[in-house]
């Protein structure tokens, strides 16, 4: 019979669950805690969304449980640096190095136009306030360009895995 979880079905949970395919260790909060040098009253607190993970502690479960997305996942729902400044990304299939790439490809182009955009108001030194809202919106396209970049190295790390 399956264990199924009473507390604690979150994804840092599933995350670990689904590791003990690679490695049978994953099955107990102790031996993963071992292996994640996480506290397992730490781990457990983690998976039942009584705390949220350090981000030293995403990236190590990231790491061990082979679970890139886990990095995602803190970064669009967790981190308020990463919320607030655009720093979230959207990967969540096997086809997600095509689509990178594709997505790539579009954000080159139009970061070459944002390029010139803001080449063009800064010759002059100074910054009128028409330009302001023009600058904003270069300076977004060129956010759009570096979540697509990190999209792209996210789907690449989901393949050597």
């Amino acid at each position: 019979m399956s264990k199924v979880a009473t507390v604690g079905n979150n994804i840092y949970y599933k995350a670990r669950i689904s590791a003990i395919d690679k490695n049978k260790f994953f099955s107990n909060r102790e031996d993963a805690a071992l292996l994640t040098s996480i506290n397992k009253c730490r781990i457990f607190n983690i998976e039942s969304d009584k705390t949220d993970a350090h981000p030293e502690e995403v990236i190590k479960m990231a790491e061990v449980y082979e679970a890139p997305y886990l990095i995602n996942h803190y970064c669009n729902n967790v981190c308020p640096i990463g919320k607030k400044f655009g720093c979230s990304f959207n990967l969540e299939s096997d086809s997600d190095m095509y689509k990178a790439s594709i997505m790539l490809m579009g954000s080159l182009s139009q970061a070459n136009n944002a390029k010139d955009v803001l080449l063009k108001i800064l010759e002059d030194g100074q910054i009128t306030d028409d330009e302001i809202e023009v600058a904003d919106q270069a300076i977004t396209t060129l956010t759009k360009l570096m979540k697509d970049v990190v999209n792209l190295k996210i789907a690449l790390e989901k393949i050597k895995r």
